[in-house]
C-alpha cells in the first residue's frame, strides 16, 4: 500500500485495500483497514478524510495506534493546525510514556520524532526579525541533529519539512 501510493497509483491503492479487508484477520481488520485508508488519503493530501478516519477509530493495536498517533501529528502540522498541533504533542508524549506495552525503542524514536516536529513548528513561527536573520542557520543546524540522530521515525518526512521551501512557508 505504501509502495503503491508513493508511486501515485492511488486507484489501484484504494481497489486493493478494499478488495482485501475482508481476507484479515477479524482481530485486527478493522485497525488495518481504517490506518491503511486514513494513510491513503493522507498520502493523496486529503488530509480531512485522514483525519476523519484517524478520529473514529480506537486502535487497539499498539504499532497502529503510534502510527495513527504520527500521522495526525504530520496532518496538524502541514494544516497548520495550530492548537491541535500544540495539544496533539503532549497528548501523544503522554500516551508514550505512560503506555507500558510499548517498548523502550519504540518510545524513543516516537519522543524523538516529537521533539524534532516540534523545533520544526518553532522554526514556522519564527517571527520576521528571527526569519531575516537566523532561520537559515537554524534550518541547516536542525537538519544536521535529525539527520545525526539514530533513532527517530519519519526522518525523510521531517528532512522534507526543513529542505521544501513550501513547507515552512510562514518562515519566509
Amino acid at each position: 500500500m505504501t509502495i503503491a501510493c508513493r508511486l501515485n497509483e492511488f486507484e489501484w491503492t484504494e481497489s486493493f485495500i478494499h478488495r482485501y479487508k475482508n481476507k484479515l484477520d477479524e482481530k485486527i481488520r478493522e485497525d488495518v483497514f481504517q490506518y491503511n485508508l486514513a494513510a491513503f488519503y493522507y498520502e493523496k493530501n486529503d488530509f480531512e478524510k485522514a483525519l476523519q478516519l484517524l478520529h473514529t477509530v480506537q486502535f487497539t493495536d499498539t504499532y497502529f495506534a503510534l502510527g495513527a498517533r504520527s500521522m495526525l501529528m504530520k496532518i496538524y502540522f502541514e494544516m497548520e493546525e495550530d492548537d491541535a498541533l500544540d495539544a496533539h504533542f503532549h497528548a501523544f508524549k503522554i500516551y508514550l510514556l505512560r503506555n507500558k506495552v510499548i517498548s523502550a525503542y519504540q518510545r524513543k524514536v516516537h519522543l524523538n520524532f516529537i521533539r524534532f516536529t516540534k523545533r520544526c513548528y518553532q522554526l514556522r513561527n519564527l517571527s520576521y526579525t528571527d526569519r531575516k536573520t537566523q532561520i537559515q542557520q537554524k534550518t541547516r543546524k536542525l537538519l544536521k541533529q535529525i539527520q545525526k540522530t539514530k533513532n527517530i521515525t519519519n526522518r525523510d518526512w521531517l528532512v522534507k519539512q526543513l529542505v521544501e521551501p513550501t513547507n515552512l512557508v510562514r518562515a519566509f
